[in-house]
């Protein structure tokens, strides 16, 4: 899906729609995910590495090609990580 602009010279802006998966698709695994982006026409989809997709990041490079095949772009993968914690133990459950 495409979201055009028009500028008063008539130039087009083309902006891709993404899906961050934080609320709508939490409870989707990778496989659904991939599938419903496609069918809905999302350009991409930004996954949380604690969600049902079961990806962590580990996983970056088997999730870039898994996203190529049907022409996905991977943004991020997004994390509820405490790395800023002052808690030394938060930060030490992500290593």
């Amino acid at each position: 899906m495409l979201v055009h602009l028009c500028s008063s010279n008539e130039n087009i802006v083309r902006l891709k729609l993404g899906l961050v998966t934080y609320n709508l698709a939490r409870s989707w695994d990778l496989d659904t995910i991939i599938e419903r982006c496609g069918a809905f026409g999302f350009a991409s989809a930004k996954l949380r590495t604690i969600h049902a997709h079961g990806v962590d990041v580990t996983m970056r490079a088997e999730v870039k090609a898994r996203y190529r095949d049907p022409g996905l772009d991977q943004i991020s993968l997004g994390s509820t990580c405490e790395y800023h914690s002052v808690n030394r133990a938060k930060v030490e459950e992500t290593k």
